[in-house]
């Protein structure tokens, strides 16, 4: 310990001036290393927050991301159950059926068309187009609730327009669809 005592010689002989300006400089010197640790210390912390906010968004993206694909393999596996209910399902027979049962047959405008523009995976979607001319609100709202009381066929899209030659009745177009399993392409057939 006689560095202590060599310190507390220096000390006890410097001048009164002298020992203020080293005092002031120790001080100086000492609050300026606080600083630079509380500065230090709150950068780090900040860089620890924004990392931890950042790993947070991403979690709650993956919950996002993994709530869909539950969702997606639940719509799968109803979809599944539905083919299997009725494998050979065709819209187009379903649809023809459903205008006879309604009487819409002599309101269709045009002949239905079916078409498949898209297959994704295992499935593909049949889309059936039909415009009717004519007909009354009561008539619509019949045929939209029996295509409803099918789980098989959903309604994409309804057009209604009012017809010219009778202020009672309307002009339809409309769209539904169904998923059904994927059509293998024959030999010598593109996909």
């Amino acid at each position: 310990m006689e560095w202590v005592e060599k310190i507390q010689l220096y000390i006890v002989q410097l001048d009164e001036k002298r020992f203020y300006q080293y005092l002031i400089g120790f001080l100086a010197i000492t609050t300026i290393l606080i600083a630079l640790l509380v500065f230090y210390y709150y950068r780090s912390m900040q860089f620890y927050i924004n990392k931890a906010q950042e790993v947070n968004e991403q979690r709650e993206k993956v919950k996002i991301i993994l709530d869909k694909a539950q969702h997606v393999k639940q719509q799968e596996k109803t979809i599944l159950e539905l083919i299997k209910e009725d494998e050979n399902f065709k819209i187009a027979g379903y649809f023809k059926e459903l205008i006879d049962q309604q009487g819409l047959s002599s309101k269709q405008a045009s002949k239905s068309e079916v078409t498949s523009p898209s297959a994704q995976g295992k499935y593909q979607e049949s889309v059936l187009t039909a415009k009717f001319a004519e007909i009354t609100m009561k008539q619509l709202v019949t045929l939209l609730q029996a295509i409803d009381q099918n789980k098989r066929v959903y309604t994409k899209e309804l057009d209604i327009t009012e017809s010219n030659k009778n202020a009672d009745t309307i002009n339809v177009g409309i769209i539904i669809a169904t998923v059904e399993p994927k059509q293998e392409p024959f030999e010598g057939e593109d996909e």
